[in-house]
C-alpha cells in the first residue's frame, strides 16, 4: 500500500504522461501526491555574474512555481491530496534523497523511452534514478 508517491516533474508533456497512473493509484490506495520539481545548476559562464544568477533564479523560480500550482490545482479538484517540492540541483540526485528524505514509497516517472545506446552516451533523469537502487519501487512510464 503506498502512502506518499512522489511523481517528478520537469515540464514536458513527457514527463506529465505519468500523472494519469499517479491519480489512479493515489485513488486507489488513498495516497498522497507530491509533485517535485529540480531546477538544475546554471551553466558555468552565467554563473560568473552573480546579479545575473540571482535575478535568473528568481524569474526560473517563479516559472516553476506557476507550472506547479497549474499541475496541483487540477489534481486537487479531483480530490486528491497534493503537495508540491522544488528542489535544486542535480535532478536524479535531488528527487532520490527527497524521495528518502520525506519516506516517499513510489516514484513515478516519465521517460522518453530511447533506446539502452542513447541513455548510456546521454544519460537521463529515470536512467540514473533506477540506477541509484534504492530500497523505494520506482515505476518508469515509457511513451
Amino acid at each position: 500500500m503506498f502512502k506518499k508517491i512522489l511523481v517528478p516533474l520537469d515540464g514536458s508533456e513527457i514527463a506529465e504522461k505519468a500523472v494519469p497512473f499517479v491519480i489512479s493509484e493515489a485513488q486507489k490506495h488513498n495516497a498522497k501526491i507530491i509533485v517535485i520539481r529540480v531546477i538544475p545548476p546554471l551553466r558555468a559562464s552565467v554563473m560568473s555574474i552573480p546579479s545575473v544568477v540571482e535575478k535568473v533564479d528568481q524569474e526560473v523560480e517563479d516559472i516553476v512555481k506557476d507550472y506547479l500550482e497549474e499541475i496541483t490545482s487540477s489534481l486537487r479538484t479531483q480530490g486528491l491530496d497534493v503537495e508540491t517540492a522544488i528542489e535544486k540541483g542535480k535532478p536524479a540526485e535531488c528527487i532520490l534523497q527527497y524521495a528518502k528524505r520525506t519516506g516517499c514509497d513510489l516514484i513515478v516517472i516519465g521517460t522518453y523511452g530511447y533506446t539502452r545506446a542513447i541513455k548510456w552516451r546521454t544519460g537521463s533523469v529515470a536512467n540514473n534514478i533506477l540506477r541509484a537502487r534504492m530500497d523505494i519501487p520506482i515505476l518508469i512510464i515509457p511513451t
